[in-house]
């Protein structure tokens, strides 16, 4: 799952549909001899209605997102490669043995242990490795992102950008 790709493109496509909702409120309000209170009502109740989905489904995204990672850094057993004997203290890897299992390994029981291993004994093989805590903060974040976005509305443009996006949300993804 790239909750990041994933949570922009819904939020994007849902602010479009608040902000259509939106204009079409600001167009009654200026022309009030034109539209009822009532009608006015109804869609100050729609335009709110849509800014409120936009929260929803934001917050239901990000906690999909936290429902997938929970529990990922448990140790599988089944999911243990030959290359766990590179970890034994009695052989002695290079950083190049333990950056190439690491790409070797798929599963995220080896990739946790080759990361701790490297940790542990001061290696660094330049590879990242997101842990389950480091997620959830990022998570966090994220959900902090969906109320900026529902708070402050007028500024979803920014919030939704290309540069915004890149430069202030974390990578959460591997």
């Amino acid at each position: 799952m790239n909750i990041k790709k994933e949570l922009r493109e819904k939020m994007r496509s849902l602010m479009d549909d608040y902000q259509k909702s939106m204009a079409v409120l600001q167009r009654m309000k200026r022309l009030p001899d034109y539209y009822s209170k009532n009608d006015i009502e109804k869609q100050e109740a729609a335009t709110k209605e849509a800014l409120d989905g936009v929260n929803k489904e934001g917050k239901k995204l990000v906690e999909a997102y936290r429902a997938s990672i929970r529990g990922s850094d448990a140790l599988k057993g089944d999911e243990m490669t030959a290359d766990i004997k590179l970890l034994n203290p009695a052989v002695k890897p290079t950083a190049n043995d333990l950056a190439a299992a690491f790409d070797r390994n798929e599963s995220r029981t080896m990739r946790r242990l080759i990361v701790e291993y490297c940790s542990e004994n001061r290696i660094d093989i330049h590879r990242t490795f997101y842990t389950e805590a480091d997620k959830m903060k990022a998570a966090n974040i994220l959900d902090n992102f969906v109320d900026s976005v529902t708070q402050r509305p007028e500024y979803s443009d920014t919030f939704l950008s290309d540069d915004y996006f890149s430069g202030n949300l974390p990578e959460v993804d591997e």
